[in-house]
């Protein structure tokens, strides 16, 4: 997929090093890394886990174009009907997430309360 939106994976791995984890915990249903960029002073905390906790906090999706856009009321029911549709299929699913943080923020000792 990131091919197809006109990211070099490869490239993106040179770049971002991971800085700190958090790893799954069944009671939060999620793992995250944090992920710096040094050479254009990025730091970002991405997360991965059931959709039906991490969506409660995500204010915008990646469209089919790569493009930012908000996530409304319509947009937010549309999701979940269709995670449900995969569930009642017995297909697992999983959402990623993620949102740009500070340096400090970054270099913190307990990451899990960035999620």
């Amino acid at each position: 997929m990131s091919y197809r939106l006109g990211y070099n994976y490869e490239e993106i791995r040179r770049e971002i090093k991971p800085m700190n984890t958090v790893p799954f915990s069944s009671d939060r249903k999620r793992m995250s890394v944090i992920f710096n960029n040094e050479q254009k002073n990025q730091h970002y905390i991405f997360s991965k886990g059931a959709p039906e906790i991490l969506l409660e906090s995500c204010k915008y999706y990646l469209n089919r174009t790569g493009s930012s856009a908000s996530i409304d009321a319509e947009w937010r029911e549309e999701f979940r009907s269709k995670i449900s549709e995969f569930s009642s299929q017995s297909l697992r699913t999983l959402l990623l997430c993620y949102k740009e943080i500070t340096k400090d923020e970054a270099g913190t000792e307990h990451p899990e309360k960035l999620e």
